[in-house]
């Protein structure tokens, strides 16, 4: 089956839907988002079977799964981000990623500088939580946690649950 212009324009549209509708918050990774799913749009395109749904939402689906899944590789890479000391303006984008994690979605992000919130919050911690949100920000589970730091799941649970009540309450001051 051949990948025609028509076929891309409209995959870029729907790309270009999915990204707004969902992604927008992750504006510094537009480009590679909307071209992953491109990508990932074309290798199903012979994946489809139109007996068992509508070709829209097949798309739809594809392009957000595409997104979730470059932004988990992206993601990984937060281990460059030392948490608790001085970050430069080049963090700025790990720092929103980061958020987008941790934080409430009653929070207006547009006001605040996320780079103190969080270093406020961190230094307030001690090395062991600090541990604990690195991990948990690199994509480990609690119970991968609790056995990299030697402590229980439940308490691994208890100090994200306590950083980010504080980060919370930081940030609507």
């Amino acid at each position: 089956m051949e990948y025609t212009e028509k076929d891309y324009q409209e995959d870029l549209k729907i790309s270009q839907w999915v990204f707004n509708k969902h992604f927008s918050k992750f504006l510094s990774y537009k480009q590679d988002l909307i071209q992953e799913s491109l990508m990932k749009l074309w290798q199903a395109k012979t994946r489809f079977d139109e007996t068992r749904g509508n070709l829209g939402t097949f798309k739809v689906i594809v392009s957000i799964n595409a997104m979730k899944i470059c932004l988990r590789k992206e993601r990984r890479h937060i281990d460059n981000l030392v948490l608790g000391s001085e970050l430069n303006s080049d963090h700025k984008d790990d720092l929103i990623d980061l958020m987008d994690l941790i934080a409430n979605d009653e929070i207006d992000t547009d006001k605040i500088d996320l780079t103190d919130s969080i270093l406020k919050v961190l230094k307030t911690k001690s090395e062991k939580v600090r541990k604990v949100v690195k991990l948990y920000l690199q994509d480990y589970n609690q119970a991968e946690i609790s056995k990299k730091i030697d402590n229980s799941q439940a308490m691994v649970s208890r100090m994200l649950k306590t950083f980010k009540n504080d980060l919370s309450k930081e940030m609507r001051m």
